[in-house]
C-alpha cells in the first residue's frame, strides 16, 4: 500500500509486489510504473522475508562491522540456511535480518527499486524504535522483543501485533535497515580465501620440515663419509 505523508509515497513491499493504500485486498503497483515515475519514495519491507537476530552493542569501526557480525552469524547458522543479511542499527545495537533466496532474488532483479528509496523498514524495526519489549507476528514466526533480548514464541499470545495492526502508527519511520550487509557468497568467498591462507602456511610449514629433514641427512652422510 502507498500511504502520502508530508507529501512523500511509502509503499509496502509484500510477496514479490508493491502495494499502494487502493490495493490493500488485491492488486498490485507494476514496479515498472513506479520507477518509470521517478518520485522518491519510503519502502516498508514485509517482515516474513527476514529472520530477525539480535547482534547486541557493537562498538567496532564501520571497516570491521561486517567481519565481526558475519563471523557471529557463522557461529550460529550454516552457510545454507540464509543467502545474506541487512542490518539494523538502534543507537548502537545492531539486529541482524538475514533473508535467503526470495528477497536475494527480489534485491537482484529490483536493484534499482531498492536504490530509489530513500528510507527502507520494516513493522518489526519500527516497532522496535518505539518500545522496549512487544510481541510480533510476521505471519509465520512469532517474535518475543524485550529490551535487547528476541526469542521465538511457539504459541501466539494474546497481544501479538500484526505489521497490519500498526501501519497507521510507524507513519514516519523512526529506523533505517541497510542492505548493504553481506551476501553468503560474499562470505563464502572471504572464507575460502582464509582457508587458502591457511592450507598455503601448513604446505610452506611442511616443506620447510622436509627441507630441515633432508639437511640434517646431509650433513650426517657427510660425517659418515668423513669418518670412513
Amino acid at each position: 500500500m502507498a500511504i502520502n505523508t508530508q507529501n512523500e509515497l511509502i509503499y509496502i513491499l509484500k510477496n514479490g509486489s508493491l502495494y499502494d493504500t487502493n490495493s490493500r485486498l488485491g492488486v498490485p503497483l507494476a514496479i515498472e510504473d513506479v520507477l518509470r515515475s521517478g518520485e522518491r519514495f519510503q519502502l516498508l519491507i514485509d517482515d516474513s522475508y527476514f529472520f530477525y537476530v539480535s547482534i547486541g552493542k557493537l562498538n567496532v569501526s564501520r571497516k570491521k562491522l561486517n567481519n565481526v557480525i558475519s563471523n557471529y552469524l557463522q557461529s550460529l547458522f550454516p552457510m545454507d540456511l540464509f543467502a545474506g543479511y541487512a542490518l539494523e542499527n538502534n543507537k548502537g545495537h545492531y539486529t541482524a535480518l538475514i533473508y535467503k533466496d526470495d528477497f536475494a532474488s527480489l534485491l537482484q532483479e529490483h536493484e534499482k527499486l531498492f536504490r530509489m528509496a530513500r528510507k527502507i523498514s520494516t513493522a518489526f524495526c519500527e516497532l522496535s524504535a518505539r518500545y522496549q519489549s512487544f510481541l510480533f507476528s510476521d505471519g509465520t514466526r512469532v517474535y518475543s522483543k524485550d529490551n535487547d533480548k528476541i526469542e521465538l514464541s511457539s504459541e501466539t499470545p494474546q497481544g501479538t501485533l500484526r505489521a497490519e495492526d500498526v501501519y497507521s502508527d510507524i507513519i514516519p519511520f523512526k529506523a533505517e535497515i541497510s542492505l548493504k550487509g553481506m551476501k553468503a557468497t560474499d562470505m563464502n568467498k572471504r572464507y575460502k580465501f582464509v582457508a587458502l591462507f591457511l592450507a598455503a602456511c601448513y604446505l610452506i610449514f611442511l616443506v620447510s620440515n622436509i627441507m630441515d629433514v633432508m639437511a640434517v641427512k646431509k650433513l650426517e652422510r657427510q660425517y659418515q663419509q668423513s669418518l670412513n
